[in-house]
């Protein structure tokens, strides 16, 4: 055990350090006690905290190998005066930011190395932190056997908090409606930028700008049938895909070619950030070595090290098959890689704490694992998960695949025990039905899952926390909302526009939108949304928007409806519509308009009275809720509009309809 001894200079008044600088060579003995017990005679600082900064500036000069390093000696002057074995080692986790990981992760071996022939033991609390396995979990995953890896880039023009919130929120949970799966995670991740993970001799670790993910969706299934099943369900999928990715790869592994390893992670079926260190790894094959060789290698004398290695809490392994390239583009979403930039494994590995994770960066078992990769592998990028959502788990959906993973959230914290109860499950629990892909329709089931509607949280802008969502039903209102809300936005924005005034159109957006209406261009500013409406307006005499279906998840609103237009020369028109709507703040961000418009200006294109009718549900067609006539006829805004000279312009002209 190394004695404090503190001294008023910790090189002059150390006899026994001075000899072991004579040892090297005695001038130079002699030379640096001169100089250096100059410095540490300086009398500001005091002792203990100099031999800290040599630490530290031994840890950036790299100066820990090697004969004669001083890294040793620096080491035992902070024990001697005072410094315990945890402030060295908050000292070298705290030179992480600063000098770099790899430059740290290799000092903690040499100093693990000067602690034992110090004699210096490591207390509980630094013990305790390397939380070491003690508990496997891994077996949960095993019926898992193949599996579906899909890479995510999000669309360009949202943010990472948009992307995030409507992946787990709106995307997530209607994938997790469909038929197959086993398992189904989303990872939410950093971007690989370096300076963690140390750099391997021989081994690209730089991803390019391009290369760079959001996010991974892994999807398990029992067998390849249950897969097949589900591949047969996901068309629906890409018909959301475009709104919020730009690039979706998706990886198949083989039968068995997934495993968990280890898993000491309590929780398999995460809702948020987890209390880990995790890294999504993606695994490129060298040149020189076959597919065949590769998977040996990373299956047998990789895997076999790095789990030896207690420090590791999971480790994850998946080898991929080539991509399916024929797998044709959503709307803006490519699903196509060259084989070039394809990967052929990724892996899964997490740590208890930065200091569990530099500690297997400096052992032997790292060492062992990564003495021969650079044979097999070219290319390996570490992507930082940021937070992971589970929403379906042991072939059942979670609470978070029942009802958006931020509702889910909330259900947890607040321990709304009562929100599980089997009544209020099955309100948003349908039974799974098959899909009949080939026609590319959704099932009567599916939608009356979507009529029934859940929960979902508001846009910022409103004071009501869920939207509540009623399925139309006779006379019976669509939807019971308090004013304020996002949908009563909604509402605001379609009685500018049946008022024909363009001004109070756009007051609504943001100063950056994004309006597109049917096959036209979209509008990227104010001033081109209002002509652009100016433009339509002057098309028809009058219109009413016929609301079927509103409802908001997040900061995102959909509305269903048929819109009825009245043409100059008298004529009519109904045509089926679907809006998009993106919040920020208390304005629209966005508003895309599905539609094909092209009847309105044109009379002589062909329109079935049966092309637009409101929901039928069991034989029967449901009866207009007239939300915006109750708009204007009871909302204070809408009687304000009228008293204003905005009456909509369907009460001048076309039905003529009254407004009280």
């Amino acid at each position: 055990m190394t004695e404090h001894t503190i001294y008023k200079n910790a090189v002059l008044d150390d006899i026994e350090l001075q000899e072991g600088l004579k040892t090297i060579n005695p001038k130079f003995g002699d030379f640096v006690t001169r100089v250096a017990g100059e410095a540490w005679g300086l009398p500001l600082i005091d002792q203990k905290t100099k031999a800290l900064i040599t630490i530290a500036i031994d840890v950036a000069n790299q100066d820990h190998t090697g004969p004669g390093n001083p890294f040793g000696a620096h080491v035992n002057m902070a024990l001697k005066q005072g410094a315990t074995r945890e402030e060295i080692e908050e000292l070298l986790l705290f030179m992480c930011v600063y000098a770099g990981f790899n430059k740290v992760a290799g000092c903690f071996g040499t100093l693990n190395t000067v602690f034992e022939q110090s004699g210096v033991v490591q207390s509980v609390k630094a013990a305790n932190s390397l939380a070491t396995r003690k508990i496997d979990y891994a077996t949960r995953d095993q019926k898992g056997k193949v599996v579906f890896y899909v890479l995510l880039w999000k669309r360009k023009g949202i943010s990472l908090e948009l992307f995030s919130n409507y992946w787990r929120n709106v995307h997530g949970p209607v994938c997790a409606q469909l038929p197959g799966q086993h398992q189904y995670w989303q990872f939410h991740l950093a971007h690989n930028e370096g300076g963690i993970w140390p750099t391997i001799a021989g081994i690209d670790n730089t991803t390019p700008s391009e290369d760079q993910f959001d996010g991974i969706a892994e999807l398990t299934f029992e067998t390849e049938q249950d897969r097949q099943k589900w591949f047969n369900s996901a068309t629906i999928l890409m018909d959301d895909e475009h709104n919020l990715f730009s690039k979706a790869i998706g990886y198949n592994t083989s039968f068995g070619n997934s495993q968990t390893y280890v898993d000491a992670i309590v929780i398999g079926d995460p809702n948020g950030e987890q209390d880990a260190i995790k890294f999504h790894v993606m695994v490129k094959k060298a040149d020189d070595v076959s597919i065949q060789e590769f998977r040996e290698y990373l299956q047998t004398s990789f895997a076999n090290a790095v789990i030896n290695n207690d420090s590791v809490l999971k480790f994850r392994l998946h080898l991929f098959e080539e991509v399916d390239n024929s797998r044709p583009d959503a709307a803006g979403v490519s699903h196509y890689e060259p084989t070039e930039k394809q990967y052929q494994a990724a892996f899964e590995i997490a740590f208890a704490n930065p200091l569990a994770m530099e500690s297997f960066f400096a052992s032997t078992e790292y060492a062992l694992a990564v003495k021969n990769l650079a044979k097999y592998v070219k290319q390996l990028f570490p992507f930082p998960q940021r937070a992971a959502y589970t929403f379906v788990y042991n072939n059942q959906m979670t609470l978070a695949g029942q009802r958006g993973s931020q509702v889910a959230e909330l259900i947890t914290k607040t321990g709304a025990i009562n929100q599980l109860k089997d009544q209020i499950v099955s309100l948003f629990v349908k039974k799974q039905k098959e899909y009949d892909m080939s026609n590319q329709d959704i099932t009567q089931e599916s939608q009356l899952a979507i009529s029934n509607g859940s929960n979902g949280s508001n846009g910022s802008n409103g004071s009501n926390k869920f939207a509540q969502v009623i399925s139309l039903n006779g006379s019976k209102p669509i939807i019971e909302r308090l004013p304020g809300t996002t949908s009563d936005m909604v509402k605001r924005l379609f009685a500018t526009g049946e008022s024909f005034d363009s001004e109070g159109f756009i007051s609504f957006f943001t100063d950056t939108p994004v309006y597109q209406f049917g096959n036209f261009e979209p509008c990227l500013t104010k001033a081109d949304i209002k002509k652009s409406t100016d433009a339509f307006f002057s098309q028809v005499s009058a219109l009413y928007h016929n609301i079927k279906m509103l409802w908001e998840v997040g900061d995102v609103v959909f509305v269903e409806m048929d819109v009825t237009y009245w043409r100059k020369d008298g004529s009519v028109v109904t045509l089926p519509c679907f809006d998009i709507f993106r919040v920020e703040g208390d304005k629209f961000s966005e508003l895309r308009i599905f539609m094909d418009a092209n009847p309105v200006s044109n009379a002589t294109i062909p329109v079935p009275a049966t092309s637009s009718v409101l929901t039928v549900r069991q034989g029967n067609k449901l009866t207009s809720p007239d939300v915006m006539k109750k708009f204007f006829a009871e909302h204070p805004e809408g009687k304000k509009r009228i008293d204003s000279g905005f009456a909509p312009k369907w009460s001048i002209s076309g039905p003529k309809w009254s407004v009280r």
